[in-house]
């Protein structure tokens, strides 16, 4: 390999150019279950067939482009822990209300619950005689919701919390987790437990950690990178799309037959979470200068390129409608501007990923294009301002900090390290352990406060006091929709 390759084009040895497989199928087609069933229910029947079929080829198209290995890639044994690691920690994260469930979860069983039992697309109400829909953060709670309309509206709650397990756990077997147990185990508790130095930051303002469980990563509000066990604790929706795109990516990136994919995964992304989309972009064009540098084409096959843009296109129209309030829907309180308050913000970046970034940089052999990428996003994020807690900032983060914590574990297993990178290895579990500190209390709180259980009876407007949320709300008053979807049907009251 020519030296200039390395150190930022160079990839994870044997980790990073596997094949297709199993894995890489069941996390495509988690991504895209989601996008199909929004195609067949939302969308009149012609369009639904039309929509099914493209999803159906983009995938095939994707896939074929590289031989898939339908054995599984790791022992049975990792991928056992793995997959009981991703259940139980989604249990601790109040997905189907096993343990304490945290106060956005009141939201998420409205919306689910509005789903289960309102003919799709649900709508609350018109303005200027358009239907206000459901229209963001939609494809999390549409298998469940499906399966729960057809088994019973009692057995949703569970569903959503075994399809939320499911992601988690496949999250994590997408990892490139060592095999012996004893490595296994810290790779998957770094991962976990992953979290910039949020301690470090309330012991410097507060001079003290708060003696009950509370919320520890609005140390710097407005600003907010948080940690993985936060992500899935707070928003599964936003978290296990970003993680299934940055796992896919880091297995995959230096495979000659995974462009066609990664484009396919991304374009999944926006009816999850537009902010996965967004976050997952820069490490695209990371791939795409990587290709270029071996001389490797940016082709797509004809059939991904046909079937993927109307998918692609109807989900950014959908997601799109009344974007325009959300991006007005920045309160003063939590807008930032670095020319105002750049000393939060060095703060903030030095605490949260900026002297991580600089132990793993020591450390590194290889992926450090991967490194430079993930600083970089989450050095600019911080610039702009999106949605009524600056959404953008905690939420395009996930790719980026999904990346910084596989390098981590994967910086600590390298053991053939000279004397001279001690120093950084030390520094790098310092902050690890340090960082554990915010999931920790996030897993106390889950611990400590009662369980409760959803109220079925409550709708969506319910639970906002009658105010329609712009993160969830949208106004269909674009004539090419109101072509291609059903009626919208109201969401009546519950008794």
């Amino acid at each position: 390999m020519p030296s200039a390759r390395r150190p930022w084009l160079t990839a994870d040895p044997g980790h990073s150019a596997r094949a297709f497989d199993l894995l890489t199928v069941a996390a495509l087609v988690y991504l895209a279950l989601p996008i199909l069933i929004f195609g067949a229910a939302w969308l009149k029947p012609a369009y639904a067939a039309a929509a099914s079929l493209l999803l159906l080829a983009a995938m095939l198209a994707a896939l074929r482009a590289g031989e898939i290995r339908w054995r599984p890639p790791v022992p049975a044994g990792t991928l056992l822990a793995a997959a009981v690691a991703g259940f139980a920690w989604a249990a601790f994260g109040g997905a189907g209300h096993l343990l304490y469930a945290n106060s956005d979860w009141i939201v998420r069983d409205a919306v689910l619950m509005d789903l289960v039992h309102a003919a799709w697309p649900p709508s609350y109400g018109e303005h200027r005689g358009d239907a206000m829909i459901l229209r963001t953060a939609l494809a999390y709670f549409l298998p469940a919701a499906l399966l729960g309309s057809l088994v019973g509206a009692q057995f949703a709650d569970l569903l959503l919390y075994a399809w939320t397990g499911l992601g988690a756990a496949l999250f994590l077997c997408l990892l490139p987790l060592p095999r012996k147990p004893l490595r296994l185990a810290l790779a998957l508790v770094i991962v976990i437990l992953f979290s910039g130095m949020d301690a470090a930051g309330v012991l410097l303002i507060a001079g003290h950690l708060p003696p009950n469980a509370l919320h520890l990563e609005w140390w710097a509000h407005p600003l907010q990178y948080s940690s993985h066990t936060t992500q899935l604790f707070w928003v599964p929706n936003h978290a296990l799309p970003a993680w299934l795109g940055a796992a896919l990516f880091y297995r995959h990136w230096r495979t000659p037959d995974f462009w066609p994919l990664a484009v396919l995964a991304a374009a999944l992304l926006p009816l999850w979470t537009p902010f996965a989309a967004l976050g997952i972009a820069p490490f695209l064009a990371l791939l795409a200068a990587d290709r270029l540098q071996q001389g490797l084409s940016l082709r797509l096959p004809w059939l991904l390129v046909v079937a993927t843009a109307p998918l692609l296109a109807l989900q950014v129209r959908y997601i799109g409608l009344g974007f325009e309030q959300l991006g007005a829907s920045v309160p003063a309180e939590v807008a930032f501007s670095v020319g105002n308050s750049a000393a939060k913000y060095v703060r903030f970046a030095f605490l949260e990923f900026g002297l991580l970034c600089l132990a793993l940089f020591a450390l590194l052999r290889h992926s450090r294009g991967i490194l430079a990428v993930a600083f970089l996003t989450l050095a600019a994020l911080p610039l702009t301002n999106l949605g009524p807690s600056n959404d953008i900032v905690m939420r395009a983060s996930i790719p980026s900090l999904a990346f910084l914590a596989i390098l981590c574990f994967r910086a600590l297993e390298d053991t053939a390290d000279p004397p001279a990178h001690r120093a950084a290895r030390v520094l790098l579990i310092a902050m690890l352990t340090l960082g554990a500190v915010t999931p920790a209390y996030e897993f106390w709180r889950a611990l400590l406060r009662p369980r409760w259980s959803p109220a079925p009876e409550r709708t969506l407007l319910d639970v906002t006091g009658g105010q329609m949320p712009a993160n969830y709300i949208g106004r269909l008053d674009r004539a090419d929709l109101k072509v291609v979807f059903k009626a919208p049907t109201p969401v009546l009251q519950r008794k």
